[in-house]
């Protein structure tokens, strides 16, 4: 008899910490960031030589897929952060203090007929940028590890739904498997991720002119939520409560 009471509490157990794991809420997230200053006071050099820092989170839900795109993420970039010049400047890339949840539209890179990345515009002026430049870009410091001229994937974070226009743009070389398409959270197996700022960037004779690309790492996160830990805790004490419970009657029926 106890041993089935004792089964019947641990079933209960199980299905409380299911549901923990598998509420959307709390599925695993991975945590970007760009190898910018770590800390708000550290500041070397003008704002626009400074390396800006930025720090956000992929939760991924819902993939949408259609013949534009390869795929495109809804609200799946959380606490998204711009530091830049030792303060926050999140307003010079979501158009406020605190941004909202960012849109991820997963494409190929293109051109178009003349030459020029296909809907992608630089700078103040949003000026197009040929393949070229891009190279000469990201190579202008360190090797990318990125060769544009073959097969990349393009990563376009917006948070704008009804504009089009990128605040943020990463990309990776294909691989032939691209899981990354499907799933987000492969990213953290990419060895290069090579990102920008498109309204930041300055092009003068095929070179940069200030720090608006970089390369971003993915890791792994799993962040531990007073829900999940709540619905645990209530279903061990349900385990607990039903052992009492018979230890309880045993101890009336010896009597």
């Amino acid at each position: 008899m106890m041993e089935n009471s004792f089964k019947k509490a641990v079933g209960v157990a199980t299905v409380f910490a299911v549901l923990a794991y598998l509420t959307p809420e709390f599925a695993q997230a991975q945590r970007v960031r760009s190898p910018g200053p770590s800390s708000l006071t550290t500041v070397v050099g003008s704002p626009e030589e400074q390396v800006p820092t930025i720090d956000f989170t992929i939760r991924q839900g819902k993939r949408i897929q259609s013949k534009q795109d390869l795929g495109y993420f809804p609200k799946a970039i959380k606490n998204f952060t711009f530091v830049s010049g030792g303060v926050s400047n999140n307003v010079f890339i979501c158009g406020r203090p605190i941004c909202q949840d960012g849109n991820v539209r997963v494409t190929k890179l293109t051109t178009d007929n003349n030459g020029n990345i296909s809907n992608l515009r630089v700078g103040i002026n949003e000026a197009p940028i040929t393949l070229a430049e891009l190279q000469s870009i990201f190579n202008s410091k360190n090797p990318s590890g990125i060769n544009f001229y073959q097969d990349v994937i393009r990563f376009d974070v917006t948070f704008d739904e009804r504009s089009s226009k990128p605040a943020l743009v990463w990309f990776v070389q294909s691989n032939g498997n691209n899981d990354f398409i499907y799933n987000l959270s492969s990213l953290t197996k990419v060895r290069s991720i090579q990102a920008m700022l498109p309204s930041r960037v300055k092009i003068s004779y095929g070179t940069v002119k200030n720090n608006s690309t970089f390369p971003l790492t993915v890791s792994q996160q799993t962040p531990e939520s007073n829900t999940k830990v709540g619905l645990l805790g209530l279903g061990a004490l349900g385990v607990v409560a039903i052992y009492q419970r018979h230890q309880c009657r045993k101890s009336k029926s010896n009597f």
